[in-house]
């Protein structure tokens, strides 16, 4: 090959990472691709868009890691996470233009999580009770915290607001009848959508299927994950795209933060280690 070779990653923030590290599995991917090679150079580029609410003048937020030492006798293998927190999947498909250019050799998505958690019914209906505070009902607003702050002050504050969301939004679940943002048909014509561009580029496609959040923090959800994953698996083949069904192999007492859904540092560690290995399996790592 005459030129670097790309390879994408599209999803939220299981994707993107939590925190001020933002430790996700395509940084801990890229460590152990880093590890295994002496030919060429592996760089982590980060790459979303800000809000304008956020900054009216900087539409972007480009940050990375570019290594730089004497792995010159290959082209360089650059690893763009355009993941963020939040989103949904017919968001990806605003990166189209970018992906023209780039032309990634391979392209990771990791999407339906956030779209499938169970949410109460007034979530969809807009018929909050009265004592639930405005500021609340966002999409992620009442979900558990990840950690908590580890200044004394700040850790009591947040324990405090988290404990009183969870205790409401466990009784709207169980007084509703709890549904997800986006159904498996709206998911899944999102998926086929973006799959068949990205086939078209073309590029190399895998799907990586979802994570079920423990059931403790996500009563219920866990089922709805397992039977999207089945309708993954048969629509990547269908569309010529590899699929990782790697839930089954990653379980430990601490693959999650303490809101049962984000991969901690060590569940993030797990998911590179899988995928590393599929990657290899192929050939491609």
């Amino acid at each position: 090959m005459n030129r670097a070779t790309n390879w994408v990653f599209l999803g939220d923030s299981i994707t993107e990472g939590v925190g001020s590290l933002r430790a996700t599995y395509v940084s801990e991917l890229v460590n152990r691709l880093r590890a295994a090679t002496s030919a060429r150079a592996i760089h982590d580029m980060r790459l979303r868009e800000v809000e304008p609410e956020f900054n009216r003048f900087i539409r972007v937020n480009l940050a990375g890691y570019l290594r730089k030492d004497e792995r010159t006798h290959a082209p360089a293998l650059w690893v763009w996470n355009l993941a963020s927190e939040a989103s949904t999947i017919e968001s990806d498909r605003n990166w189209l233009p970018l992906l023209e250019n780039l032309k990634p050799e391979r392209v990771f998505i990791h999407r339906g999580s956030l779209e499938s958690i169970l949410r109460p019914a007034c979530f969809r209906d807009g018929r909050w009770p009265f004592w639930i505070p405005r500021s609340w009902r966002g999409l992620v607003s009442m979900d558990p915290r990840c950690y908590f702050s580890d200044t004394p002050l700040r850790k009591s504050k947040q324990s405090l607001i988290d404990a009183m969301k969870q205790r409401a939004r466990l009784r709207l679940l169980r007084d509703g009848a709890p549904k997800p943002l986006l159904d498996h048909e709206q998911i899944l014509a999102h998926y086929d959508q973006l799959i068949k561009a990205l086939r078209a580029l073309p590029a190399a496609v895998t799907v990586l299927g979802l994570l079920p959040p423990d059931e403790r923090t996500f009563p219920g959800s866990g089922a709805h994950f397992l039977a999207l994953n089945a309708r993954l698996g048969q629509l990547a083949a269908t569309n010529g795209a590899d699929f990782l069904d790697w839930h089954g192999r990653f379980t430990s007492p601490d693959a999650f933060y303490r809101d049962g859904f984000h991969p901690s540092p060590s569940g993030s560690a797990r998911l590179a280690e899988i995928l590393h290995a599929r990657l290899t399996e192929q050939g491609a790592a």
